[in-house]
Formats: structure tokens, C-alpha cells, sequence
């Protein structure tokens, strides 16, 4: 979500570039982690849409769906983003 949203600066993304960027994402831990186990991107992409991380719509001009970060999913984004800012003093 982080890079295909926030880092970005994206509202929303259209399916076939979500879909693209996850599946680059899915190939580099594989190169990683030789062995583990990864599901194709529409069944990540269908499960986080289920759990409501992710809005699907169809707009006005095209044919692909396009994904859009649930009010939820930002907010949380926006606690990940404000815990790298701190910086933690040790005494």
C-alpha cells in the first residue's frame, strides 16, 4: 500500500498497474526467499478488497477497476508514517 499509494501520492490506482507493481513485489521476495510460498496478485487484491483495505470501483471512462485505500487503511498508513518520524532518545 505504501508504494503503490502513499509513496506515490496516488489516490487511486487502476487494477493492471496494482496488479504489475504487486506482482514485481511478490517476484522480488520470491528471488529473496527462495521456496516460500506467494499467491497470485488477484487473490491478494480480492482478500484485501473483502477485509475492506481496499475500495474497488469502475470509473466513468474505462473498462479496469480501479483501487482506492479505505479511509481506515489511510489512517493507519498515517500511524506507520508518524512512527518513522519520531526519533527515540535513549538516556
Amino acid at each position: 500500500f505504501h508504494l503503490a499509494f502513499r509513496k506515490s501520492n496516488q489516490i487511486s490506482v487502476s487494477s493492471p498497474i496494482l496488479r504489475t507493481q504487486l506482482q514485481n513485489y511478490i517476484d522480488e521476495r520470491r528471488a529473496e526467499e527462495p521456496g516460500s510460498e506467494w499467491s497470485a496478485p488477484e487473490v491478494y487484491l480480492r482478500q484485501w478488497t473483502d477485509a475492506r483495505y481496499l475500495h474497488s470501483y469502475y470509473p466513468d471512462e474505462g473498462d479496469d477497476a480501479h483501487y482506492q485505500l479505505t479511509s481506515e487503511s489511510q489512517r493507519v498508513l498515517g500511524w506507520i508514517d508518524a512512527l518513522r518520524q519520531r526519533s527515540l532518545i535513549v538516556t
